[in-house]
């Protein structure tokens, strides 16, 4: 594609990740890491998996709003995306984890992945609602539905 950039690898080792949260006793509903699809399709896997989650005698559904704005993206990956194609929601992270945890907790979490290396850029990206699916907020204001990747991803080399 003639593309030169100063990208580093995102791979990164991620276990003292969820051993922190565990040790400090935080509550953690669920984590995955980003891989293949990215961000984007790992919450819309996450969304489909949880239909329907039973309580009492209400149905419960995942509906992850994101924050466009929070989402850390380095400044050479936003330069490498002027490209038409990739965009950063749909590049696989193999050194970055997506956690849901308490609200209550939030803070706590983030402070305590923060101390870490593997989690120094952690972020607080969106909330978790009853609904149905994957929405975020632009950076313009606007909303709208993130979808599943749909065709190739964006080659990586590892």
């Amino acid at each position: 594609m003639g593309i030169e950039n100063a990208i580093e690898s995102d791979c990164a080792c991620l276990h003292r990740l969820p051993e922190a949260l565990f040790a400090a006793g935080i509550s953690v509903h669920t984590m995955r890491d980003i891989t293949r699809g990215g961000l984007a399709t790992v919450l819309n896997e996450l969304a489909a998996v949880s239909l329907p989650h039973r309580f009492f005698f209400f149905f419960f559904f995942f509906f992850f709003f994101l924050e466009e704005g929070a989402i850390p993206v380095h400044r050479e990956v936003r330069e490498l995306l002027r490209h038409p194609r990739p965009r950063p929601l749909y590049m696989g992270n193999e050194g970055k984890m997506a956690v849901l945890a308490r609200r209550q907790e939030a803070g706590k979490a983030l402070g305590l992945l923060r101390s870490l290396p593997e989690g120094k850029e952690a972020a607080i990206i969106g909330t978790v609602a009853e609904g149905e699916g994957v929405a975020m907020e632009t950076a313009i204001g606007g909303r709208r539905v993130v979808d599943v990747l749909y065709g190739e991803g964006f080659a990586r080399i590892c």
